[in-house]
């Protein structure tokens, strides 16, 4: 039984890790599902038809050879739901945001979504960029070396290009690039989307997008993550499960949430040297254990097997 559980523990936590931004486990990510739902009051989609108005991306149902269908069904945003993409196309879509803090805090700022893709393999491809100082400067997040120091891939990074053999997730973290470009709360994020082709028509799909997830926020201090600051044990757990502190800590406090993101357990002003996993009800399954004290944040990982 405990190896079942870890088996599938393991699954979901690999599914954590590629499928869904976490927020830093501060809040739940806004969801952009093109279904005429879930739409984040504070991110706004253009399709730019003004610098090209040929622009071919289109939101509605796929109704291609390869591109047949949407992540979550009905729609996607894709080069054209009916038609194969023209040659010589440049076409672009951005999401436009107002940072929440996650950049000029340098705390939770994610990216991450689903994509569908059918080209001819180098010569017809996607990029995914980002702006943050209003358009001056755009970063292409798949090729770039100079500032990929300042984020992080949790995905593999998404090939645009050729054939993804179904849908894919992608997840970035960008938090990191607020430092080097000085965001300030309030700046406007940009994120664009382009999808070119080459002279030659290729008769094929293009590329597709579904379940964007975006995260920017923080928690009113500027927290540092350390995963050192605690041990925790035993793991699997049934009953107990010891927190061992680096160091003792006037203020602490002590959230634990499902892989899903679903909070449990909170408590502000934590003391005890254990929580009773059984007293809170936790059932079997993977959890994240959040633990901060004035300065400093850990994650830890933990299984509950009855």
């Amino acid at each position: 039984m405990k190896k079942l559980l870890l088996s599938i523990s393991l699954t979901l936590l690999a599914t954590i890790s590629f499928g869904q931004v976490t927020c830093g486990f501060i809040a739940m990510p806004e969801d952009w599902n093109f279904d005429g739902s879930n739409t984040p009051f504070d991110y706004f989609l253009q399709i730019d038809t003004i610098s090209n108005p040929n622009n071919i991306w289109q939101i509605g149902v796929p109704q291609k050879s390869i591109i047949n269908n949407a992540y979550s069904s009905p729609n996607v945003i894709i080069t054209d739901t009916i038609n194969h993409y023209p040659p010589n196309d440049t076409s672009v879509f951005v999401f436009k945001h107002i940072d929440n803090g996650g950049y000029s805090y340098h705390h939770s700022a994610e990216l991450a979504g689903y994509y569908k893709v059918n080209s001819d393999s180098l010569n017809d491809y996607g990029t995914i960029e980002i702006s943050l100082n209003k358009g001056t400067t755009w970063i292409n997040l798949i090729t770039d070396t100079t500032y990929s120091d300042y984020y992080y891939w949790h995905s593999e990074k998404p090939i645009l290009t050729g054939n993804s053999n179904g849908w894919q997730n992608f997840w970035v973290s960008l938090a990191g690039l607020g430092s080097a470009f000085n965001v300030a709360f309030g700046d406007t994020i940009l994120i664009k989307f382009t999808f070119i082709s080459d002279p030659i028509a290729d008769n094929l799909d293009g590329l597709a997008y579904d379940n964007f997830q975006f995260c920017d926020g923080w928690e009113g201090i500027e927290e540092i993550k350390d995963n050192n600051l605690i041990t925790v044990y035993p793991n699997p757990t049934n009953n107990l499960l010891y927190i061992i502190r680096q160091t003792q800590q006037t203020k602490e406090s002590v959230q634990i949430f499902s892989y899903t993101g679903q909070l449990f357990y909170e408590d502000g002003n934590f003391k005890s040297s254990f929580i009773d996993t059984k007293k809170i009800n936790l059932p079997d399954g993977l959890y994240f254990l959040k633990y901060s004290d004035t300065r400093k944040i850990a994650i830890k990982s933990f299984i509950v097997s009855n």
